[in-house]
C-alpha cells in the first residue's frame, strides 16, 4: 500500500472510481470503510473497498488504526456518517472545512427551517386544514417523508404510531417543480455549478425518477435561483463546503426545501464534470487534504440526464434486460447499475430500491433528458418475491 493514506467513511455508492481516480492523481491510496460493500457494486470493483460497521464508532476507529501507512486525509460525502467523519478529523489532527459541530445545525432540518424563514421572511400556512409534510428531522435519501393532506390527520399518525415530536420535523408542503442547486462555497463566497431539474414520482411517494443538469443555464431564470440560493446559504452562516439545496418553484416563489451540507449524489457529479468541466471529486479530495483552493470556472457545453430505475416489489433482483440495446439510440446512452445480479431487495419507495440508473448526453439538458427517457423503456428488471 501507498505509504499516504485517504479515509472515506462512506460514500456515494456509484462513482467510487472517480474519487479513487483524484486520490491516485496525487500519488495517495483511497480506502473506502463501508457497511455494505456490495452497495458499491460495481463501479468500485478495482477501488480498496474494506467491510466495517460504520456505524459503531469505536469499529470505525480500530479500523483506521489498522490500516498501514500515513492517514493524510478522512472525509465522508454523505449525510449520514459527515459529521462522525469531521468529528473523527477534529480527533486525529486531520483537516476538514467546517466544525462538526456547525454541520450538526445543517443536518438538523427543524432548524434549518426556523433560521431561514426567519432570514427569507418566510411565514407558511400552518391552518389545520392544510396539507403538510412530516419527515425525520435528520433524514436522508427522501426516506420515511409522509404527505398529510390536514394538518390535524398528521398529528393523529403521530399519536396513534406513538411518534417523538423531537425526531421528526413538520415541513409546510409546496406545490410546483422540484430542482436542486449544486453549489461551492469558500470563504463565504458561493459559486453555483448548476441547477439539477428533478422530476418526482406520483404522490404520496417522493422518489426520483429523473435528474437533468444543467438546468435552463445562462438564463434570468437561473440568475434568480443563483441569487435566492446564496441569500439561504448566507442566512445559516454556511461559508465552506459543497451544498445540495433542494428547492421547489411555487406560484409565490422559490421555497426551501433542504439543505444537504455535501456534494450532490447519484449522476450528477459526472454531469457536472460532462458539461462545466469543474471535477468536484477532485475538490473534495483536495479540501480533504487542506490544499489551496484554485478558482471555479464554469464553462458549459451540453448536457446530462439519466433516469433512475427502481424495484416494483421486494424479493430477489434475478434479471436486468435490454442493456444491450441501448447503443443503438442516440444521446451516448449507458447503463450504469447499482445493485448485481442477485441482489436483494428488502423495501420499496425510496432509494435504496434504484437497481440503476441510465443516463445520455446531448447538444442541451432537455434534449438529454428526451434521450434517456426514451432508453428507459428498453430496459425491464425482474424482481421475483421471496
Amino acid at each position: 500500500m501507498n505509504s499516504k493514506v485517504i479515509v472515506a467513511l462512506e460514500a456515494m455508492t456509484v462513482n467510487l472510481d472517480l474519487l479513487d481516480a483524484a486520490v491516485r492523481r496525487r500519488g495517495h491510496h483511497l480506502v473506502v470503510l463501508a457497511g455494505e460493500p456490495s452497495m458499491y457494486l460495481p463501479g468500485g470493483q478495482e477501488v480498496d473497498l474494506r467491510q466495517c460497521d460504520t456505524s459503531n464508532e469505536a469499529a470505525v476507529r480500530a479500523t483506521i488504526d489498522e490500516l498501514g501507512g500515513e492517514l493524510i486525509g478522512l472525509l465522508s460525502p454523505t449525510d449520514t456518517w459527515g459529521i462522525q467523519a469531521v468529528a473523527l478529523c477534529e480527533e486525529l489532527g486531520l483537516p476538514h472545512l467546517t466544525p462538526s459541530a456547525k454541520l450538526e445545525k445543517f443536518r438538523d432540518k427543524q432548524w434549518v427551517r426556523r433560521t431561514t424563514d426567519a432570514v427569507m421572511g418566510r411565514i407558511h400556512d400552518r391552518s389545520p386544514e392544510s396539507p403538510h409534510i412530516l419527515k425525520p428531522r435528520k433524514g436522508t435519501g427522501s426516506q420515511n417523508i409522509e404527505l398529510f393532506p390536514s394538518l390535524g390527520a398528521l398529528h393523529e399518525f403521530m399519536e396513534n404510531q406513538g411518534l417523538n415530536i423531537d425526531e421528526w420535523v413538520i415541513e409546510p408542503y409546496f406545490m410546483g417543480p422540484v430542482f436542486s442547486a449544486e453549489t461551492y462555497t469558500r470563504n463565504g463566497e458561493t459559486t453555483l455549478l448548476g441547477v439539477t431539474n428533478r422530476i418526482m414520482s406520483p404522490e404520496p411517494l417522493f422518489v426520483e425518477l429523473v435528474k437533468t443538469f444543467p438546468h435552463l443555464h445562462g438564463t434570468p431564470w437561473e440568475a434568480d435561483a443563483e441569487i435566492w440560493v446564496r441569500k439561504v446559504l448566507r442566512g445559516v452562516g454556511f461559508e465552506d463546503g459543497f451544498a445540495h439545496i433542494e428547492f421547489c418553484e411555487t406560484r409565490n416563489g422559490l421555497e426551501l426545501i433542504e439543505i444537504n451540507a455535501r456534494m450532490p449524489g447519484a449522476l450528477i457529479g459526472p454531469a457536472i464534470a460532462q458539461t462545466t468541466g469543474i471535477d468536484i471529486y477532485d475538490i473534495l479530495i483536495a479540501d480533504a487534504l487542506a490544499e489551496e483552493p484554485t478558482s471555479i470556472v464554469r464553462n458549459i457545453q451540453g448536457g446530462h440526464s439519466h433516469v433512475s430505475v427502481y424495484a416494483e416489489n421486494v424479493g430477489i433482483l434475478t434479471a436486468i434486460e435490454g442493456a444491450e440495446s441501448l447503443s443503438d439510440l442516440p444521446g451516448d446512452v449507458g447503463w450504469l447499475p447499482a445493485k448485481a445480479i442477485g441482489a436483494r431487495i428488502t423495501h420499496v419507495g425510496d432509494y435504496k430500491s434504484r437497481i440503476g440508473n441510465i443516463f445520455a448526453t446531448a447538444i442541451e439538458p432537455g434534449l438529454a433528458q428526451d434521450y434517456a427517457m426514451a432508453a428507459s423503456r428498453l430496459l425491464k428488471v425482474t424482481v421475483s418475491g421471496d
